[in-house]
């Protein structure tokens, strides 16, 4: 830890036992012996109920009130015989997408609503807050094909609704030119979240083709 002073600032890590925590929100008394001297601290602390394995489950975590979780950190995914997923690299900001696609199969949208058979991968996450959110799908900048197809996919949390959105341009106008800029066209859901704790997202994919970078989930104020 190195020599301390009075005085002086000091940053130390904790690594709290879960088993001696309560589940929920609490706050931890922490002591901690310098310089022969004993400094009692008081932490936040959070215990979900659940631990999962993270050498199994990618584990995505609330920081200062917002969770990024990048496409690629799906723990589960379902698609028909027609359908693949699949990890694009060079692409997006975190340099890896994913497409559902190919692009010519048969679109899973109808009346834009979500079939029982649409494709999907699943994420979890943790919050340490409850309350509105609103979901930022950041999907690669692409004109539609068709009139009759776009960029639609679905979003759902917990058992909430699915919510479509549409992420492709029709016309050369501004907001077409700043998403080519960032290579990223980025779509937002609003949904509710009723506890802190593990969460589920579930991405339901409407149109094939459609490259997905990350999602950003952030509680309002």
């Amino acid at each position: 830890m190195g020599e301390w002073r009075p005085g002086s600032d000091l940053r130390i890590a904790l690594r709290l036992r879960p088993e001696a925590l309560p589940i929920g929100v609490s706050e931890a008394v922490v002591s901690v012996r310098m310089s022969n001297e004993v400094f009692r601290l008081t932490v936040p602390a959070f215990h979900p109920g659940e631990i999962p394995d993270s050498e199994v489950l990618p584990v995505w975590i609330e920081d200062a009130g917002t969770v990024t979780i990048p496409a690629t950190g799906f723990f589960a995914a379902h698609a028909p015989e027609s359908i693949t997923w699949r990890r694009i690299t060079g692409l997006g900001s975190t340099g890896t997408m994913v497409e559902g696609g190919p692009a010519a199969a048969e679109r899973f949208a109808d009346d834009w609503g979500v079939k029982e058979n649409n494709p999907w991968l699943d994420y979890r996450f943790l919050t340490f807050n409850r309350g509105w959110v609103t979901i930022e799908s950041a999907v690669l900048a692409l004109h539609a094909s068709s009139k009759e197809r776009g960029c639609i996919h679905a979003v759902s949390v917990n058992d909430g609704p699915e919510l479509i959105c549409n992420a492709a341009t029709y016309q050369r106008d501004e907001a077409w030119m700043q998403a080519v800029e960032t290579n990223l066209v980025r779509v937002r859901t609003r949904h509710f979240i009723r506890r802190p704790g593990w969460q589920a997202l579930r991405l339901y994919l409407c149109d094939t083709g459609v490259f997905f970078d990350h999602f950003t989930i952030t509680f309002e104020p």
